[in-house]
């Protein structure tokens, strides 16, 4: 070979080099599909000496009507083929997925069945392969030199393979744009204020909702320290145990003041923090999620004050109730038993009223403990007590010997009222018909018995023992049958009077279901 041929090569190879280098600094440039397809199509022919080149996607580039579409040049042979004949050479060459150099275009289109292209004389095609994804195809028509050299195929690898970094490389900054826009978009539009902070705390990103609400620009709070702005040691704490566990912590309504804005008093948050682990499961940064629920707080604690106000306006006016009542009952009773002292009446007469005091005296002493206990319930060993001295005064009858026995047991208002009655109607008929014991000596004794699932309420007076064979429901007495009426009645009990110990004892067993019913539907206890 002579100098001359030499001087020659080496300069080819020198421009071909320059060119290849130029072409890979471009793509390294490029940040779109198209720009690649550009450099592509826009070198091809100078690095491998063709007329023309083609390139082929698989995926459609933006602004293309069709899937799959050729970026030709403006002018060339492979303007003049039909479109089916340029479809052909590029997807056999994506499914060899190997380079295809063809001498004789002709007799490869022959072979196919596809209509010949004169004005091609060879051809050469590469696959864009990226690993195992395939981008698409790459080739160069009407080659100068021999198209099946390894100097071709060599060069046309290269430039295939580089052009599959480069469409990969912005096919991944495409979905990576896309994704931050989506993300982007939803931040943008929750109502939550959210923000992402790295593992040292640091703001990396804010949406709108949190720049408004927290009081800082975006430009204040990005790379500075979120406790830097919100000092909070127990907040620090739960964000340190986030980040160190990969355990997310949730809270409702949890109280916090600003320190540099104090003028909004205390504020409540509903918040989430979210570790944001990677491929190994290391926590890389924190997801920051709250929902200000202040205004919904503050509503909830004014409706509830307003029901503590009505609750306790409720109570004083109950319990004035009471106070009023027992006055009156007292009065009633006061007025009747100066009545009683000052006219002259039968013993039946006298009788009746008795009675009638009794049962406005019982009903006062319910209402006095009412009024004492400042409560809704009243305990019925007191007020069988305050019953028993009521009675004895009401008839004058303070010779007797009265003991009240048991354990304390509270109900509601309702039950122990007619229970109170049911005690008070007992002791009457025990102080109109009882007698003297063997000492000569009248007695009473009153015993509440609460049990598990029953109340008994017992009521023995000395002297005049029933017969045993008493029945209460044959009695015509207005007591007995009131009695009767709010035991076996109201309450589903029973009333039972029997002899015992030479006098009478009248027992009312009630259940405490009945009583839990009754508690539970208080119109059945009135």
């Amino acid at each position: 070979m002579s100098a001359n041929s030499n001087r020659r090569s080496d300069e080819g190879g020198s421009r071909r080099y320059e060119a290849y280098r130029q072409f890979s600094e471009q793509l390294i440039t490029a940040t779109t599909a198209e720009r690649v397809a550009e450099l592509v199509v826009g070198n091809v022919c100078a690095l491998l000496d063709a007329e023309a080149s083609a390139l082929m996607t698989v995926e459609p580039l933006a602004g293309s009507q069709e899937q799959n579409w050729l970026n030709l040049p403006s002018a060339g042979p492979w303007n003049t083929m039909p479109k089916a004949v340029q479809r052909c050479i590029m997807e056999f060459a994506l499914d060899q997925c190997q380079p295809i150099a063809v001498a004789d275009a002709q007799a490869f289109l022959s072979k196919l069945n596809l209509p010949p292209a004169p004005e091609i004389h060879n051809f050469i095609a590469f696959p864009l392969c990226s690993g195992p994804i395939c981008r698409g195809v790459v080739a160069a028509c009407n080659l100068r030199s021999e198209v099946e050299s390894s100097e071709n195929l060599r060069e046309g690898l290269s430039i295939a393979r580089l052009a599959a970094h480069a469409l990969d490389r912005v096919s991944l900054a495409a979905l990576r744009d896309r994704e931050s826009r989506m993300f982007e978009a939803i931040l943008e539009r929750t109502n939550s204020h959210v923000a992402y902070l790295d593992c040292n705390f640091n703001f990396v990103v804010v949406n709108s909702t949190y720049e408004r609400g927290c009081g800082h620009t975006r430009e204040e709070l990005i790379g500075r320290n979120h406790f830097e702005f919100f000092p909070n040691e127990e907040n620090e704490e739960t964000f340190t145990r986030v980040r160190d566990t990969g355990i997310p912590a949730e809270f409702r309504e949890k109280p916090f003041e600003y320190p540099d804005q104090p003028d909004r008093g205390v504020t409540y948050w509903d918040w989430v923090l979210t570790p944001v682990k990677d491929e190994r499961g290391v926590v890389e940064g924190l997801v920051l999620s709250l929902t200000d629920v202040t205004d919904s707080v503050c509503a909830r604690n004014r409706v509830l004050s307003e029901e503590r106000n009505r609750t306790r306006l409720a109570e004083t006016l109950a319990i004035e109730v009471n106070h009023r009542m027992k006055n009156n009952l007292m009065m009633v009773a006061g007025m009747l038993s100066r009545q009683i002292r000052e006219m002259t009446v039968s013993r039946d007469c006298a009788s009746l009223l008795g009675t009638a005091l009794a049962r406005l005296r019982s009903i006062a002493a319910v209402h006095a403990q009412l009024y004492e206990a400042r409560t809704d319930k009243v305990e019925l060993l007191d007020a069988c007590r305050r019953i028993a001295h009521e009675s004895c005064e009401a008839f004058s009858a303070g010779d007797i010997d009265v003991a009240v026995d048991g354990k304390e047991v509270w109900y509601a208002s309702n039950i122990a009222t007619s229970l109170c009655i049911v005690s008070n109607e007992l002791m009457t008929n025990a102080i109109k018909h009882g007698g003297v014991d063997a000492d000569g000596r009248r007695r009473i004794r009153i015993e509440v018995i609460p049990e598990s699932e029953l109340l008994r309420l017992r009521i023995w007076n000395s002297g005049n023992p029933v017969p045993r064979d008493f029945d209460v429901s044959r009695c015509q007495t207005l007591g007995l049958q009131l009695a009767r009426e709010i035991a076996v009645g109201q309450f589903g009990g029973a009333l039972h009077l029997h002899p015992e110990d030479s006098g009478t004892t009248a027992e009312v067993i009630l259940s405490g279901e009945s009583l839990g019913e009754v508690a539970a539907n208080p119109t059945r206890g009135m």
